[in-house]
């Protein structure tokens, strides 16, 4: 279906939908947006625990991991523009998104290992939001197979 008329979205458009709000003029700063954002609820979390195990807090911290799907909505752009950012050629955006992700972990086990958050919970975070895995994943060389030379291996 074509665009209605008189759509400004759609003059001389070659893809479809409006404008990104995240492109190469606000990228740096939305990415020191993203860090700051991330990093103000972990000290948060940080400064309420050290509170809380020193007395001076009655209730433990709320754990309120932050998600780049938070931050997206925070700042009013879509998560899938964000994640289209970060994976393309933008290095700046790349190296923020994985700071963020570095703060995710230290968030997760700071919680875990105070017991403030499920057990079950912080392994399946720890494993699909960061690069912690429960086993050691062995691979050859670039992530393929393992390859084994001079063996030979025969099937009865």
């Amino acid at each position: 279906m074509p665009a209605p008329k008189g759509n400004q979205y759609a003059k001389g458009c070659k893809t479809s939908g409006r404008p990104a709000k995240l492109d190469e003029s606000n990228s740096t700063e939305v990415a020191e947006a993203m860090i700051d954002f991330f990093k103000s609820k972990f000290d948060t979390f940080k400064d309420e625990l050290l509170e809380y195990r020193t007395g001076n807090r009655e209730h433990e911290p709320l754990v309120d991991l932050p998600f780049y799907y938070e931050f997206a909505d925070e700042v009013g752009i879509s998560y899938r523009t964000m994640k289209y950012r970060e994976s393309g050629e933008d290095k700046e955006f790349h190296q923020a998104w994985n700071r963020c992700k570095q703060i995710q972990a230290r968030y997760i086990s700071l919680a875990s290992m105070n017991g403030l958050s499920n057990p079950t919970f912080s392994i399946f975070a720890a494993s699909n939001l960061t690069q912690w895995r429960k086993k050691q994943q062995v691979t050859g060389e670039d992530d393929g197979p393992i390859q084994i030379e001079g063996v030979e291996i025969s099937v009865q």
